[in-house]
């Protein structure tokens, strides 16, 4: 990289630490993604340091997202950022058929990981001689924890957000308070 023999260089969060020499343009996709904070030392939040990082070195920065973070927006409205806008699909492809599945009701096949018609249609993909792509957008080992029975999310008892499984830790907590609970605890009676 030091060398000028790369002339892209692509990578998670920490590839904006790469000694590229000459940056012409630095790429955010998904800049209002939590993920790219950092929250171990040194933290760092890697969408405001791409952006520092094009300034230092006067490179254009490029923060793609459909659903752009506050702050993001906010720059825009001041007009300390440019929007671009892009109003039609790549190719004018149509938006994707959406299935919302009431996961507490719905039909869980082998460990209960998946629901039968998500096996279901990954199984067709699968025989088409297609690929598929699952993205599991959470923390910790499980986004929520609930009672295979009858569907009850179990709640932080201070500030109502569902808890989250670390499997690590062996615990859950609520990831926006302060609680953590190690016990088990029993599903309300109706």
């Amino acid at each position: 990289m030091s060398a000028g023999e790369a002339v892209i260089g692509l990578g998670a969060r920490s590839a904006l630490f790469l000694p590229l020499k000459n940056l012409g343009v630095v790429i955010v996709d998904e800049e209002h993604e939590t993920s790219f904070k950092q929250e171990e030392t040194p933290r760092y939040h890697a969408r405001d340091l791409a952006v520092v990082r094009a300034q230092r070195d006067r490179a254009v920065v490029v923060l793609g997202s459909a659903t752009p973070s506050l702050e993001s927006s906010a720059n825009a409205s001041q007009g300390r950022y440019t929007r671009l806008l892009l109003p039609t699909r790549v190719m004018e492809r149509p938006m994707p058929e959406v299935e919302i599945v009431d996961l507490a009701r719905s039909e869980r096949v082998g460990d209960g990981a998946f629901t039968r018609s998500l096996a279901s249609a990954l199984a067709t993909t699968v025989r088409a001689g297609e690929q598929a792509v699952l993205f599991l957008n959470r923390r910790g080992f499980s986004p929520y924890i609930s009672c295979r029975d009858c569907g009850h999310a179990f709640r932080c008892p201070d500030c109502d957000v569902t808890l989250t499984l670390h499997r690590r830790r062996g615990s859950s907590s609520a990831t926006t308070a302060a609680s953590w609970s190690r016990r088990r605890t029993s599903v309300p009676s109706a």
